[in-house]
């Protein structure tokens, strides 16, 4: 497998309403053989998205902040600076997920799992999808949360996990259905890193653990609008 790499964050972070945009055109793009499959890493502004299975009444407080409805699987979450999104523009088809969307998940689940792991957390999946701690005090906490959408067996969407975010912007939501107190940080549990570490470290390990060959292409703003153009 070939892999392009992208990146938006810390000075070349991009709206949220472009990354998605752009993510719905590569997508195409890999559908029609026109282009690699690929991994996004981007920071975004503080935003609110709701999935396909979204409850209105878990947004709390719509003040101040915009409100995305999108494709992915899921209920209502948050991104805001400091937390790491990954998204995973992935053929299911012909690869190595033979269970379909759901080896997947737990695929994607793993890698961060093993990842916290090995930074010194006790992660699992201790609840329903996403990744899950155990704190100091023994209290199950969420700090990452998965949402997937597919599109022609193409997957998009993917993993926001929470590195140095503020965590009272959740207060707005209940995230996936649960009070927001159940959401933590790798910060918050005394795992001082950077986005930009953290990003790193995990863009080695799913180079790796998909067995492809990188092609990490250089951080130009025109990547985005260039391959918009390209559908007008």
């Amino acid at each position: 497998m070939k892999l392009e790499v992208f990146h938006f964050y810390g000075a070349q972070s991009r709206s949220y309403e472009e990354i998605w945009k752009f993510q719905q055109e590569r997508v195409k793009d890999i559908v029609s053989g026109q282009a690699a499959e690929s991994l996004i890493f981007c920071e975004h502004e503080a935003v609110i998205t709701k999935g396909r299975r979204s409850q209105d009444s878990n947004i709390v407080d719509k003040t101040g902040l915009p409100v995305f409805d999108i494709e992915r699987g899921g209920d209502v979450t948050l991104h805001s600076p400091g937390q790491l999104v990954i998204y995973l523009l992935i053929k299911l088809q012909g690869g190595e997920f033979l269970g379909g969307l759901s080896s997947f998940l737990r695929f994607c689940e793993q890698i961060i799992i093993d990842y916290l792991i090995n930074k010194g957390l006790r992660a699992g999946r201790f609840g329903p999808t996403g990744v899950w701690i155990k704190d100091s005090g023994n209290q199950i906490k969420k700090i990452a949360s998965l949402g997937i959408a597919v599109r022609r067996w193409v997957t998009y969407h993917g993993i926001s996990l929470n590195i140095s975010n503020d965590l009272s912007l959740f207060d707005k939501i209940r995230p996936c259905d649960f009070d927001a107190s159940i959401m933590t940080s790798m910060k918050n549990e005394s795992v001082k890193l950077s986005l930009k570490e953290v990003a790193e470290e995990l863009e080695s390990i799913f180079i790796s653990r998909f067995g492809s060959q990188k092609s990490d292409l250089p951080m130009d703003l025109g990547i985005m609008e260039t391959s918009a153009r390209n559908h007008l």
